[in-house]
């Protein structure tokens, strides 16, 4: 049984990237200061106006729902002439949502009940693993290509624009960086969140600055370098809703180029006679954070996952009566059995079962995009050791720093040489 660890995170309001959260700047506080409590507990959420303008907190209305959708409390209060408490007793494994509403905006907290006892919501697929098999003997069936253009040579870093082959005449586009002194390196694999959009060079730069061997990958078949204007028609045009492209075959899934992409990034970063032999770590959020799971699970060779609010867990999650997570492939059609079927197969818990190796995974009981009860069950179906950071009113756009920083110490003594888990002597 593998070791899971709880960290508790304070909460502080910093975005990644540009992403912005949506957040009514209440106060929220809770019964437990980790949000996670056994089946049976009382849960009292205490919420204060904060800095919440004054004409919106008069009519403030409120719901706290199991799973995300089973309406367990709801209400209206005026958070001028007091503080709201709310309270709801524990019922099953599983995770409360709370959401005040204000306005044509809201904020998010939630709870955690018996985490280690939730459970994907089906099984994995019968032939997953030996239709996964096949999927990565058709990749290997394809030389690498190798293309490397020299970028930028700095003071302390030398980068390049790197694309790679994969199956059905599709490519892997990135940037590859690493120090201009030293021979032998850490390696680190940077994937992308959801958008379309180019790659910014200090994502992969940062960290070759620090001592790494970066490779950081686009997630899809597209240049990482073009004018936003080329992004931009890309995304409102032929990649406005590619999550949904080939959802009802897994042949045919855009999901399936972009996962095998990682496991060929990670066999590429193993051939390189400047890595060190040791450390490869795959690191992302939000869809990254999915495909650092499926990275490690299809890919032996990935030594340790950095994950924060991954996505695409238990997307068969209204067979359980759970909010669907995204990319919502089954939220809108749950009786399109086609679809249903389809995304199993791309389901991070799925990949889940396969890793063994060490994973820190970083997420918000207040996400409605990677909901904290599918992000769990993918954890609980980990083989290694997971060290959660759970932020309790954490949503999916911020509170990142104290993730972030904890994140920086696995980076720190991975570059050391040193283990994550020491052996007890």
């Amino acid at each position: 049984m593998k070791k899971l660890t709880f960290i508790l995170l304070m909460i502080i309001t910093v975005f990644y990237g540009t992403l912005k959260a949506e957040n009514l700047g209440l106060q929220i506080s809770q019964t437990s200061k980790k949000g996670v409590y056994s089946v049976g507990a009382k849960i009292t959420w205490k919420i204060k106006r904060g800095k919440l303008d004054l004409a919106l907190a008069k009519k403030i209305r409120y719901t706290v729902k199991l799973s995300g959708k089973k309406i367990l409390k709801e209400g209206l209060a005026d958070l001028i002439k007091e503080e709201l408490s709310i309270s709801v007793l524990s019922q099953k494994p599983g995770a409360l949502l709370l959401t005040i509403h204000a306005g044509k905006k809201h904020q998010c907290s939630g709870a955690l009940i018996s985490p280690k006892k939730i459970i994907p919501s089906e099984p994995k697929p019968a032939d997953f693993d030996e239709f996964w098999k096949k999927k990565l003997a058709e990749q290997n069936k394809v030389p690498m290509n190798i293309k490397l253009k020299v970028e930028t040579v700095g003071k302390d870093f030398k980068s390049w624009l790197i694309t790679m082959d994969t199956i059905r005449g599709k490519k892997i586009h990135g940037r590859l960086a690493r120090p201009r002194k030293g021979n032998k390196f850490p390696a680190i694999l940077h994937v992308q969140w959801a958008g379309v959009y180019g790659l910014h060079p200090n994502w992969a730069t940062r960290d070759a600055k620090a001592g790494w061997l970066t490779l950081n990958v686009i997630a899809h078949d597209l240049p990482i370098n073009k004018s936003k204007d080329f992004y931009t028609k890309l995304k409102k045009g032929k990649f406005q809703k590619y999550v949904s492209i080939g959802n009802t075959d897994r042949e045919k899934s855009y999901f399936l180029r972009m996962c095998l992409a990682c496991s060929r990034a990670v066999d590429y970063l193993s051939t390189r006679p400047d890595w060190d032999g040791k450390v490869l770590v795959v690191a992302g959020a939000s869809q990254g954070g999915y495909q650092s799971i499926v990275a490690a699970g299809l890919n032996k060779k990935v030594t340790a996952i950095i994950a924060r609010v991954p996505a695409g867990c238990d997307t068969s999650g209204p067979v359980a009566g759970r909010a669907p997570s995204w990319p919502y492939w089954w939220r809108k059609t749950e009786s399109d059995k086609k679809i249903k079927d389809t995304a199993r197969y791309f389901d991070a818990i799925n990949f889940a079962y396969n890793v063994k190796c060490p994973a820190l995974i970083g997420f918000g009981l207040g996400d409605e995009t990677s909901r904290a009860e599918g992000v769990m069950a993918a954890i609980n179906s980990m083989q290694g050791k997971v060290k959660l950071a759970i932020e309790p009113n954490g949503e999916h756009k911020g509170s990142s720093r104290s993730f972030s920083n904890f994140s920086k110490k696995w980076k720190k003594t991975l570059l050391a040489g040193q283990e994550l888990y020491p052996s007890k002597k």
